[in-house]
């Protein structure tokens, strides 16, 4: 994400490469509270951690229509938002999956 803004050649104080930027700060932040493996604070619940992986997918996915800039670009925003909102979700499957087998 953090370099999809290079890529398109995108002004760095558009709104679009701060949407990219802040999804990207938003999931670098939380995974490093989360309780998990890349965690070094360790307070967020795993599951907690998944949800706002999705949710953050889920805002930087229609954030070009919400924000009013499909016009100019939206195909990053929209790709990389549904690819984390499937990860978040397969991966909590396999927490769920793993956590009734303990």
């Amino acid at each position: 994400m953090l370099i999809v803004p290079f890529l398109f050649k995108l002004p760095h104080s558009s709104v679009e490469s701060i949407m990219l930027y802040s999804a990207s700060a938003t999931l670098i932040l939380n995974g490093m509270i989360t309780k998990c493996g890349t965690g070094f604070i360790r307070v967020m619940p795993l599951n907690v951690y998944l949800l706002l992986y999705v949710l953050t997918g889920l805002f930087l996915a229609v954030s070009p229509w919400i924000l009013n800039f499909s016009h100019r670009i939206f195909m990053p925003h929209l790709i990389l938002g549904t690819a984390a909102i499937i990860h978040g979700l397969k991966r909590r499957s396999e927490f769920e999956e793993h956590s009734y087998e303990e």
